[in-house]
């Protein structure tokens, strides 16, 4: 069950519900600030580090606020989603708004604002009709529900709290998809750097090759088959650096600008649920005010007209029944309590893929890990023998240690990119569980 602490769902008499109504329905509006958003370097010089993080630059904290009534705000929920949140560290009943600033001014949060206002302006007026028959009787009438003015304000209210939770997910989703882009960049930028840093020495592999052909320790063959090893190297390294440009300027997020949004997501969630709920008792009560000029058109034997022309005012008080049976109670806690369930919900929950994710980078960097270590013993195996083979004239000789030299700056650069993907992984998990702090 999910429902704000402040609302009451005690039954009252449908008369004094209608008369109190503007009381009951005092709204569920959120605390907000704004905070600079900061951009990211566009460079990709010699210089840059191996992980995502290093193209972007430092960005302000993202400021946690404390709303003003923050001990009536909290949810309640049922055991199930009490566990997910203590899970994620999100305390149900005592949530902190995340400064979005910067951050809600999107295409998508300006067209909520400006729909939302413009369905506000229309319901929020009062209404204008008038009537007439055939006998000549009419009216003229201007009136309205008051509970109309709380209903706009509740509009204006739902759009801000949409707007939270579509920056929120937009976030968490952020986090989650350009994790792997991060992580191909690092891995594919750690790669040809080391290459291009080792071209002097491929470089004078080859004119050893071709000395050694020279002096005829070698044959031709043999020094091409060298080149093309070396040529082939060249090409990863090539295909590495064309890998890294695709993602250079990605807009990676630091963890300032990613913290707590898995509670601003619930946090929304739960307001837009009994901003709902609000919106649709609104709907079932009545109190209504108008006033109008009301003629008749016929006379009265003292050819007078009747005594109910003229301006007239009169007041309406109603509800709908359904509105209060424990039925509509029992309703709106299964459905609020669904709304926060949607985001644990088994792939395709937003919240459930960051778990899922985290799991994810855990698996692969134990297999990575294991890759690091095979490289490492290749490594070792491969100076081992250009060692061994060190002093050796003969010709198969000296073209195994020459391959032996290309073999391990190949090792090294891939050794280099497993590197660098186990800490641009490192640096993901970090963000994913910044998302619960």
């Amino acid at each position: 069950m999910l429902d704000v602490l402040r609302y009451s769902s005690s039954k009252v008499k449908p008369i004094a519900l209608a008369i109190t109504a503007t009381l009951l329905l005092s709204g569920c509006s959120s605390t907000m600030t704004t905070n600079p958003f900061a951009g990211f370097k566009k460079g990709f010089g010699k210089s840059e580090p191996t992980t995502i993080e290093g193209i972007i630059s430092e960005n302000q904290q993202t400021k946690i606020i404390k709303s003003d009534d923050e001990t009536k705000v909290g949810v309640r929920t049922r055991k199930e989603v009490t566990d997910n949140l203590q899970t994620l560290g999100i305390d149900a009943s005592k949530l902190s708004r995340a400064d979005l600033s910067g951050e809600d001014d999107s295409a998508w949060c300006r067209y909520l604002r400006t729909s939302a206002e413009t369905e506000a302006t229309i319901v929020g007026s009062p209404s204008l009709s008038a009537s007439t028959d055939d006998e000549g009787s009419g009216s003229v009438t201007i009136g309205m529900n008051l509970l109309d003015f709380k209903k706009a304000e509740l509009i204006r209210q739902s759009s801000e709290a949409r707007c939270r939770a579509h920056t929120a997910s937009k976030k968490i989703e952020g986090t989650l998809g350009l994790a792997a882009e991060a992580t191909s960049f690092a891995a594919n930028w750690a790669k040809q750097d080391y290459i291009r840093n080792n071209l002097g020495a491929l470089n004078q592999i080859q004119a050893q090759a071709q000395n050694y052909v020279s002096n005829g320790s070698i044959t031709v063959q043999d020094k091409n088959s060298i080149a093309a090893n070396v040529s082939q190297l060249k090409a990863e390294m090539s295909k590495a650096r064309a890998e890294a440009d695709k993602r250079k300027d990605l807009p990676s997020f630091s963890i300032d600008q990613i913290k707590s949004r898995h509670g601003a997501l619930v946090e929304a969630t739960n307001d837009l649920q009994n901003i709902d709920r609000e919106i649709r008792t609104a709907d079932s009560l009545d109190l209504s005010v108008q006033t109008g000029y009301r003629y008749n058109g016929q006379f009265n034997d003292q050819l007078q007209r009747n005594d109910s022309d003229g301006y007239f005012a009169s007041v309406k008080v109603g509800v709908k029944l359904g509105a209060i049976t424990q039925r509509r109670n029992e309703l709106e806690d299964q459905a609020a309590s669904a709304r926060l369930d949607a985001l644990f919900e088994e792939n395709t929950g937003t919240v459930w893929k960051s778990g899922f994710a985290e799991k994810s980078i855990t698996n692969s960097l134990v297999s990575l890990r294991k890759s690091e270590r095979s490289l490492a013993n290749a490594l070792a195996q491969t100076n081992d023998t250009i060692s061994k083979l060190a002093n050796a004239d003969r010709a198969e000789v000296i073209r195994t240690r020459l391959n032996a030299k290309i073999q391990r700056v190949q090792i090294l650069s891939n050794l280099a990119a497993v590197r660098a993907s186990i800490k641009q992984l490192e640096e993901n998990r970090k963000k994913i569980k910044a998302l619960s702090n």
